[in-house]
């Protein structure tokens, strides 16, 4: 038995050896197993670059929107120019459904310097306010949360208002004699308390006459911000110095 096994294993041994079999296996175990690996690898290579050049291209957009329609303000007015910008990792969705509250994983020393952040998504569209600060996680306010508030303007026409979050956000004390239309969209603020003004928030779906103040216009908002289509956020405040 032990000879059977012994010349069994010995013209195994040949067989595997000779060249067209050894080229035959590699190419099996290469599709098998090496190829997956590395199209896999690529691809998680491509997908890392392509969120960090979106992270870039965020950021010098919305430089590149202030520049734009600051000009006549003075450097004083600007105040997004002594801003800082984190990058942040989402953890969690509070609640699930429609999210009032997010928490961030940040890995930056410039974590303790902001203030009042001002939270946008890869597309530069507002998510929230940076509510609490605890090592390196931050808890976002989102503008799905009816406490949620800032000032908000459309830019042509011109015409401001405050935005009041929910699950269908508000725009209240918009001036009765404003050019409204469905379909304007509206950013933040150069007026508002925002470390960042000009980002983009939403649309004007639907607006009427407040009839709690009848000089004003109530507008419903249709949020460019999409709850879990990201995993990333970028995180906009002021210097403390």
């Amino acid at each position: 038995m032990e000879k059977k096994l012994f010349v069994l294993f010995f013209l195994l041994t040949i067989f595997v050896n000779i060249r067209g079999v050894k080229e035959e296996v590699a190419f099996i175990l290469s599709k098998s197993f090496y190829f997956p690996f590395i199209y896999t690898r690529n691809l998680l290579l491509l997908l890392y670059n392509v969120e960090r050049n979106s992270i870039k291209l965020n950021i010098e957009n919305q430089k590149l929107r202030e520049q734009l329609n600051d000009r006549g303000f003075s450097e004083n007015n600007f105040i997004g120019s002594s801003s800082t910008a984190c990058v942040g990792e989402i953890l969690q969705y509070i609640p699930l459904g429609i999210p009032e509250e997010i928490v961030v994983k940040v890995k930056s020393e410039k974590i303790g310097s902001l203030i009042e952040g001002t939270v946008v998504d890869l597309n530069g569209y507002l998510v929230g306010k940076v509510e609490m600060e605890g090592g390196e996680l931050i808890r976002i306010k989102t503008i799905y949360d009816e406490s949620f508030k800032v000032g908000v303007e459309s830019i042509h026409p011109y015409y401001t208002g405050i935005l009041q979050g929910g699950e269908i956000p508000l725009v209240l004390y918009v001036p009765i004699d404003a050019e409204i239309h469905t379909g304007d969209t509206l950013y933040t603020s150069r007026l508002s308390s925002y470390a960042k003004p000009y980002i983009p928030v939403g649309t004007v779906k639907d607006y009427q006459k407040d009839i709690y103040n009848p000089i004003f216009y109530r507008a419903k908002i249709e949020p460019f911000f999409k709850p879990f289509t990201s995993r990333i956020v970028v995180i906009y405040g002021k210097s403390k110095n």
